[in-house]
């Protein structure tokens, strides 16, 4: 009879980092099994104990992991243009110098104001994450225009002069106020005392054609023009102010009044000049029909759930909120 030479494998479990790994251990046997009663029993043993093996292997549990929950999104998000869904982003454009409505906290970092809590309210509706650049006023448009932004969210004026370039969202209604300097050294009650004036203005702002169309008025009543420095933000125009080497700052009301209220000792408005007042708008370029539907949907359920009227209280200017959030609608 030939011997033969057989290994079979016992498994040993071991514990490792809380799963089952197996070990093999080699049983050796250099006796006829096939002629063997000894050797029948053993490979019968062996047997038996490898097919419980195999049914222990079947009732093995391995550690169960939770899969990760979606996040839900809000239904205006399915309704964005698809790159908005695949980015998750939209770009706004907004000059931070112009308090209470978009201006920075005393870090000198930190945005805050009215546009930039509604545009927060409006990201929160879409499902989307709102991202600033600040700029001058005067550069959004042009923001705009080379798609470096895809909204400007920075009270802007509706005008007809604009609607040729962008479209509006509708959100909030002001006029002009004048701000002069604490006593009104140059004696002005109106928009006719500025005739021959030194008047500051925010380049690009609506006040631009006021002060031109006042001049014009001055010139044709036989009076001095209106001198106007413009000046890329606000804050730069009450520097001037300041300093006594303008008159008068033309710019919107609520604007006016917040930096009294912040600078009483240097600033006082003009009793009862609010003139030319305009609705406000959200700017998109021409032709991104589909986001500029959403978007006034979301501006809509804002005003409609008494989200927009918090904001308006936080900072004081409760009558500056519209109810409609129309599109366009400028008359001059």
């Amino acid at each position: 009879m030939k011997s033969c030479r057989c290994q079979f494998s016992f498994l040993d479990t071991k514990h490792e980092g809380g799963i089952n790994m197996f070990k093999l251990h080699k049983y050796e046997s250099n006796k006829n099994l096939q002629g063997s009663t000894k050797g029948r029993h053993n490979v019968a043993r062996i047997a038996g104990v490898t097919f419980a093996l195999v049914g222990l292997l079947a009732t093995v549990s391995l550690p169960s992991y939770a899969a990760p929950k979606a996040v839900k999104k809000p239904a205006l998000f399915y309704k964005l243009p698809l790159s908005f869904q695949k980015s998750g982003v939209i770009r706004n454009g907004a000059d931070f110098t112009y308090a209470p409505l978009e201006y920075t906290k005393k870090d000198g970092v930190t945005f805050t104001g009215v546009d930039y809590d509604l545009a927060q309210a409006i990201g929160k509706k879409l499902g989307v994450k709102i991202k600033y650049s600040n700029s001058d006023f005067g550069t959004l448009i042009p923001m705009l225009q080379s798609k470096r932004v895809d909204i400007v969210l920075s009270f802007a004026t509706v005008t007809l002069a604009r609607q040729e370039t962008v479209d509006f969202i509708q959100y909030s209604q002001s006029g002009t106020g004048i701000l002069v300097a604490k006593g009104n050294p140059a004696n002005i009650r109106s928009l006719d005392d500025l005739c021959g004036k030194n008047v500051g203005l925010q380049s690009g702002a609506v006040q631009v054609p006021i002060a031109a169309e006042q001049s014009v008025k001055c010139v044709a009543a036989g009076k001095e023009a209106v001198n106007v420095q413009e000046m890329g933000t606000d804050a730069e125009v009450r520097i001037l102010l300041r300093s006594g080497r303008i008159d008068a700052d033309l710019l919107d009301a609520p604007v006016a009044a917040y930096a009294v209220t912040s600078a009483p000792a240097d600033y006082q408005i003009v009793p009862g000049a609010n003139y030319a007042a305009r609705p406000h708008g959200i700017m998109l370029l021409k032709g991104n029909t589909k986001l500029l539907k959403v978007i006034q949907t979301a501006v809509q359920q804002i005003m409609d759930d008494g989200s927009y009227k918090k904001i308006l209280a936080k900072y004081n200017v409760p009558n500056l909120g519209l109810k409609v959030a129309k599109i366009n609608g400028a008359t001059s």
